[in-house]
């Protein structure tokens, strides 16, 4: 096993533990790079969705499918649901994460909202008993 020796003392005579982000409070006062800051907001975002569902008797008419006995009470399903949600904020896009308090960069929150949407789309089988 290899072991090396690290100088942590810069020709300043800081140590690079000085200049690290450091934000313990032991001592009962905060560090240089100690921060806090709070908001709140709220914001409503409108939503709209729609689902379209069919249920089809095929399998009585496929030829090899009519003569199983599993799907003799048996119907297709499909459908498709279509949401949409409007002025949605996106943390991973509205949070900047750069943050070196030293030199008074921190954390910030620029938040953009844009619209959500999704399709779904869902087949199954659908039995009565």
């Amino acid at each position: 096993m290899l072991s090396v020796a690290v100088d942590v003392t810069d020709p300043a005579g800081e140590t690079i533990k000085d200049q690290l982000f450091d934000t313990t409070t032991l001592s009962g006062q905060p560090t240089q790079n100690a921060f806090s800051d709070t908001a709140t907001s709220t914001h409503i975002s409108p939503m709209f969705e729609q689902t379209l569902s069919a249920e089809l008797p095929i399998f009585s008419r496929i030829p090899v499918l009519r003569d199983m006995w599993q799907l003799e009470h048996a119907r297709l399903r499909l459908g498709w649901t279509y949401t949409w949600i409007g002025e949605v904020a996106d943390p991973n896009g509205s949070i900047v994460w750069e943050s070196n308090p030293i030199d008074g960069r921190f954390l910030q929150l620029r938040t953009q909202r844009s619209d959500y949407w999704q399709n779904q789309f869902n087949v199954g089988l659908n039995w009565e008993f």
